[in-house]
């Protein structure tokens, strides 16, 4: 059967032994009375302790909707005037999720026993769907930390701020927004100039060649590692339709040491097209030295059909690619060649280096 108590006070059956002046809450409502026993950091309290029970058994509990104050067992130093929050063990903090009440005096330490207005807690439910209004904030008394969301009178649009974790998260994660006064965030869909900003290990994705594209210049590197098991070793470098070719470059840092090794350059069009085959293994490369598609002189007589320095042909020619300009998209390739392998000493770089140039129309006049 129900029953009602119309006084500040009611008597509960204590789980274990209870301090006093401690927040308590209700772990069992099938017992009677109910079972009680400390409330936690995030358990909003029934009421408090006063007085002191040795071991399970019957307890009266001034309950929280009572008139005027009560004690309370601070964990450390409160000024007087502040909120107090639910602390672990049925004790009280400056600070907290869930709210107790006032502070009516300063504490100093933890252990301290200090009067305290209760008070409803404050916090925003988690039931509460939402709220129509333009602006609202989480916590706005004078203390932060708070939460602000404010509209915007002009304009017919609404917007929507939301926070959404990973798929599938792997442990705990904070997202942590700039501390500094008056930082803005940057955004994806944003054109926005960034400042003092280090990049480590960034991935460069170029655009795509539109009348308002910006042209990016973009290098490419394929190592060619020697090891003692493989007699070819295919480097690739994929270059886009629209794109320009600016440079090939090939260098040694160590010479190979199997019984031979030759490197030829070209494309999907002509395997030898820019290079001819460049021993790197001793007279073609030493080390120090360049092979540079973009200078004559630096073509060490290995140049393919698509280095002509009488005619000043430089690139490949087929249907939509001429010279340096690839309409279609292709691929540079490097292919290295070893005899007998031995030892894993060479090592060769070819660096490719190409821009998607911003397109800027050509204006037709006269007859």
């Amino acid at each position: 059967m129900s029953q009602m108590i119309e006084g500040p006070r009611k008597t509960f059956l204590g789980a274990a032994a209870i301090g006093v002046n401690l927040r308590v809450k209700i772990t069992d409502g099938t017992t009677k009375p109910p079972t009680i026993n400390v409330a936690g950091a995030s358990d909003p309290s029934i009421g408090v302790t006063e007085a002191y029970l040795a071991a399970a058994g019957p307890i009266a509990i001034l309950l929280a909707n009572a008139g005027g104050t009560r004690k309370m067992h601070a964990t450390g130093a409160i000024t007087s005037g502040n909120s107090v929050y639910a602390a672990a063990a049925g004790k009280v903090a400056s600070s907290g999720s869930v709210v107790e009440g006032k502070a009516m005096e300063t504490t100093a330490a933890t252990g301290d026993i200090f009067e305290v207005l209760g008070t409803h807690n404050s916090d925003i439910s988690t039931d509460i769907s939402g709220t129509t209004a333009v602006g609202f904030e989480v916590d706005n008394d004078s203390s932060t930390p708070k939460i602000k969301l404010l509209g915007q009178a002009a304009g017919s649009g609404d917007f929507t701020t939301t926070l959404t974790p990973e798929a599938a998260l792997s442990g705990d994660n904070e997202i942590t927004v700039p501390e500094a006064d008056g930082d803005v965030l940057a955004a994806v869909a944003l054109a926005q100039t960034l400042t003092s900003k280090t990049l480590t290990a960034p991935v460069v994705t170029a655009p795509a060649v539109t009348g308002a594209a910006t042209g990016v210049t973009i290098t490419k590197i394929v190592p060619f590692i020697e090891n003692a098991t493989n007699t070819i070793h295919t480097g690739t470098v994929p270059i886009p339709a629209g794109a320009v070719l600016l440079n090939i470059q090939v260098v040694n840092t160590v010479l190979w040491g199997a019984t031979s090794a030759g490197l030829i350059v070209g494309d999907d069009d002509d395997p030898n097209g820019f290079l001819e085959t460049v021993d790197c293994k001793a007279t073609d490369l030493a080390v120090g030295e360049v092979m540079d598609i973009s200078n004559a002189e630096n073509w060490g007589g290995k140049n393919g059909v698509y280095l002509v320095a009488a005619t000043g042909r430089k690139g490949n020619v087929a249907t939509g690619n001429s010279g340096i300009y690839y309409a279609a998209s292709n691929n540079v390739i490097g292919i290295m060649t070893v005899g007998t392998p031995a030892t894993t000493t060479g090592r060769t770089f070819m660096a490719v280096t190409y821009c998607l140039p911003e397109t800027i129309a050509a204006v037709a006049t006269g007859p």
